[in-house]
């Protein structure tokens, strides 16, 4: 009987710290992406005003920028996408934690012994 009051209360409280893990995480995240993206912006416009600093843009300068710019995108795609497979293999790893000991938390049926058998029958 306390193992199933104890599967109750469990069922009960797993979703909500789950949900306060899960917004942990993803604030984590976001965090990360957005100090990572701020540094990398500041290094491309650091970048795109040294040579018009000391003249005209050319067609090899910006070349070479769009290349570090298309760099710098791939680099935080990378980020966000490395991010995001993160969490979402934890938001499942902890879903199936929770729901493991909910799917084999079967019912058993009771076995009638003789006595109460045929004390009733």
């Amino acid at each position: 009987m306390t193992q199933k009051t104890n599967a109750e209360q469990q069922s009960a409280q797993a979703p909500q710290d789950f949900r306060k893990q899960e917004q942990g995480m993803l604030a984590a995240a976001r965090t990360d992406a957005q100090s990572i993206a701020s540094k990398d912006v500041a290094a491309i416009h650091a970048s795109r005003k040294a040579p018009y600093r000391s003249r005209g843009p050319s067609s090899r300068k910006q070349a070479e920028e769009e290349k570090k710019r298309a760099d710098v995108s791939a680099h935080i795609e990378q980020i966000y996408e490395s991010t995001k497979t993160e969490v979402n293999k934890r938001l499942k790893q902890l879903d199936d934690d929770v729901n493991r000991p909910l799917m084999t938390a079967q019912p058993r049926p009771r076995k009638l012994s003789r006595t109460t058998s045929a004390a009733h029958g």
